[in-house]
């Protein structure tokens, strides 16, 4: 890939739970102190991310785990990519993984994914390669999801760039939002597709429809960004 910005978006098991909230931090503080458990994750992830706060990565973890022992899963999912990265805490894989799968028991498709990709790193394991490939026979969008993004790993490698980009499609038609934003992605930089700003657009959109977190976080980042006397996809080049 020419530039990073389809890179960014490969972070997206680990982040996607940092996208913004409109509610002040002082109210947010407030009703996280009164036990409010996805004001506890949503006030952990302001002292993470500096966003109308000042930054504090352990301060934050307690947070996350307070909203975590509640059940709530994007807190759960949290937890785990702060224990995966070593954010806050030195890093320690085995409690990653356990509230990464705390998180997927509710559905919640980045700790879904986080487990995906530790399993495929488990070379060694044929049982984790069948539970994938089991997963992509049955059509599963996430897995396909997946596929998609550890292809693209291969920068240099046409046909699989053209594979991961069948993959995404595959999980977009699937309702996979994520996966409708990264063939926007791909149709701006031109990769594994010819470029077309139409159509990254228009699958810019489908993510929308599809509720794509992150598509609504670059979605109010453009509405907020000066207005240049027309609407085009260069947005997308801050994220280079």
């Amino acid at each position: 890939m020419k530039s990073s910005l389809i890179r960014w978006v490969l972070l997206l098991p680990s982040f996607l739970w940092l996208c913004g909230c409109k509610s002040s931090t002082h109210s947010i503080l407030e009703r996280a102190q009164a036990g409010e458990s996805h004001a506890q994750y949503e006030y952990g992830r302001r002292l993470l991310t500096g966003q109308k706060s000042k930054k504090n990565p352990q301060l934050a973890l307690g947070w996350f785990l307070a909203a975590a022992q509640q059940g709530h899963a994007k807190a759960q999912a949290a937890l785990g990519a702060c224990y995966q990265q070593g954010v806050g805490h030195p890093r320690h894989e085995k409690t990653a993984l356990s509230w990464y799968n705390k998180a997927a028991a509710q559905g919640n498709e980045h700790a879904m994914m986080a487990i995906l990709a530790h399993a495929d790193k488990q070379t060694s394991t044929t049982a984790a390669k069948r539970t994938l490939q089991q997963l992509l026979d049955a059509e599963n969008p996430l897995a396909e999801l997946y596929m998609a993004t550890r292809l693209m790993k291969n920068e240099t490698d046409q046909a699989a760039l053209c594979q991961a980009v069948d993959y995404l499609r595959y999980a977009a038609m699937g309702g996979n939002g994520e996966a409708a934003l990264l063939l926007s992605l791909c149709y701006l930089e031109g990769t594994g597709v010819h470029p077309s700003p139409d159509l990254s657009m228009g699958w810019f959109g489908i993510a929308l429809e599809l509720q794509s977190e992150t598509a609504q976080l670059i979605l109010q980042q453009m509405q907020n960004a000066p207005q240049t006397g027309h609407r085009d996809v260069s947005f997308f080049k801050k994220f280079s």
